[in-house]
């Protein structure tokens, strides 16, 4: 009988210890898997919804592009063309000045005013330059501003000093254009 009970006893305690074993060592790991595979596919549906929808989003803006005439596409590169094409802004603002009746001076690309660009629209870039004219009046200059403001490219005008004896007027111009 004492023979028995030391059996029985040795066996639940050799069970226990297989059980433990068992749970740490196969259990526990194949759970751990089990969660982390779960996560791990959690977040692969989650970034195939968002794949999904920003294919949807492409194809519903290629069906617009899709209706754009090519008139309008040849307008919108002339408003903001695609590479900063620094000659042909001159060329723009040398006919502007031709057209009011004032002489273009000098042009100068003013670099590094980059901070500016944070505030636009993703894919577009401005290019800053100062602009000198020289010759005519308060009208004429009002003319050409009024020029630089109606001209096919969007330009801004932001900031204006003048030379009260030379009538020489210095205009910082913000230009934009698309990568």
């Amino acid at each position: 009988m004492f023979f028995r009970r030391h059996v029985l006893v040795s066996a639940c305690i050799v069970a226990a210890i297989v059980f433990l074993l068992g749970w740490f060592l196969v259990l526990q790991p194949a759970r751990a898997r089990f969660v982390a595979d779960s996560l791990s596919l959690r977040s692969m549906e989650e970034e195939g919804a968002k794949l999904r929808e920003q294919n949807a989003t492409f194809d519903r803006l290629q069906k617009a592009m899709k209706n754009v005439r090519p008139e309008e596409l040849a307008k919108i590169d002339r408003i903001v063309p695609s590479g900063r094409d620094v000659p042909h802004l001159i060329l723009e603002l040398e006919a502007l000045a031709s057209e009011t009746g004032i002489l273009l001076k000098d042009v100068a690309l003013q670099e590094g005013k980059g901070d500016s660009d944070k505030s636009l629209p993703k894919g577009v870039k401005s290019i800053d330059l100062v602009v000198t004219v020289t010759g005519g009046d308060y009208a004429t200059l009002k003319r050409f501003l009024e020029a630089v403001e109606k001209s096919g490219r969007i330009l801004d005008v932001r900031n204006f000093t003048f030379s009260r004896g030379l009538q020489s007027y210095t205009i910082n111009v913000q230009a934009y254009y698309r990568e």
